[in-house]
């Protein structure tokens, strides 16, 4: 599988180490895929697909591979020659630690508007079907992208009091979807999931447990921790095993 540039000039093209990231793009992809490129199109026409700018394609078990390791092999095979990473740049990508389990990244806010030196975070697990509708119980579930555990993130505003809730909903081990919920004129100061009664309790610094459905992510209640007390604040949440 040549570059695209080797098969415009049907190989009058002087061969670089570009042309041969090219080409090391597609022993990746067999290596992740186990299949021939453009084995699930036409194979006679691989270099006329090349040419058009076709790439080979990835199933949705594919895709959930590492992302660095999926970007790697999309840089590789790049139109553009220039536009294609250096063999040193694949060592020093391909040594780094996160390279084989990195297997997401997203962006919940700009760091210029958000302080991230206390941040907060924690999981709620759902349980099969939960907010989503699946008549079909076959082995095709894994391939439909259902959420299985959301993320919930507190971000608080630099410029003043304003904390908002980002949930991102995980689908193994790719975000699939994100909501946010406005907080208000507050200063969260701890979260806690309560996993047997599938809530959210969040304590700012007022002193205010405000309770959160992880099912619906609606606002189910709110009380005041201790009352006619300014001195003290909610630091850590726990609770205590049934007996």
């Amino acid at each position: 599988y040549i570059a695209p540039e080797i098969v415009r000039f049907t190989g009058d093209e002087l061969y670089t180490e570009k042309a041969d990231i090219f080409s090391f793009s597609m022993l990746m992809y067999e290596c992740l895929s186990l299949n021939h490129p453009f084995s699930r199109n036409k194979r006679d026409h691989a270099r006329e697909l090349i040419l058009h700018g076709w790439r080979p394609s990835l199933t949705e078990q594919e895709l959930s591979s590492p992302t660095l390791i999926l970007d790697l092999m999309v840089a590789c095979w790049s139109e553009h020659p220039n536009d294609r990473p250096s063999a040193k740049d694949i060592h020093q990508l391909s040594s780094s630690l996160e390279f084989r389990h990195l297997m997401d990244v997203i962006e919940i806010g700009n760091r210029e508007e958000f302080n991230d030196s206390n941040t907060l975070a924690t999981v709620s697990y759902r349980e099969i079907n939960d907010n989503f509708e699946n008549d079909n119980n076959d082995e095709d579930d894994d391939d439909i992208g259902i959420p299985t555990a959301d993320c919930w993130f507190v971000r608080q505003s630099k410029q003043n009091e304003q904390s908002s809730i980002v949930i991102v909903a995980y689908d193994q081990f790719n975000a699939v979807n994100q909501q946010i919920i406005n907080l208000g004129n507050c200063e969260i100061r701890c979260i806690y999931y309560h996993q047997r009664d599938h809530v959210i309790l969040l304590a700012d610094n007022h002193n205010l447990i405000s309770i959160y459905c992880t099912r619906t992510f609606q606002k189910l209640n709110h009380f005041l921790l201790v009352h006619h007390q300014e001195n003290g604040h909610a630091i850590h949440m726990t609770s205590l095993p049934e007996t």
